[in-house]
């Protein structure tokens, strides 16, 4: 164990199997360790605020691109 500390690198195989004896993940501070669904939710977070949950917002959203569209559209006809 004393070798691994004086290593400058250790396999994530390592590092897990240390985990498991610890009883810690390590996937927070090691971001190769994080699961797809880890780094999903870590990704989505600023969207769970409760101004993303309301429908008001998606309809006013969906509307300004559509706005934005039809927008684009007369330009190229013209």
């Amino acid at each position: 164990m004393y070798l691994l500390f004086d290593n400058a690198t250790v396999s994530l195989d390592v590092i897990l199997q240390i985990g498991e004896i610890i009883h810690h993940d390590f996937s927070q501070e090691i971001k190769e360790l994080k699961t797809t669904s880890q780094i999903v939710n870590d990704n989505l977070a600023p969207y769970n605020a409760d101004e993303f949950k309301n429908a008001e917002y998606w309809k006013n959203k969906y509307l300004n691109l559509l706005e934005e569209y039809n927008a684009l559209l007369r330009d190229i006809r013209n």
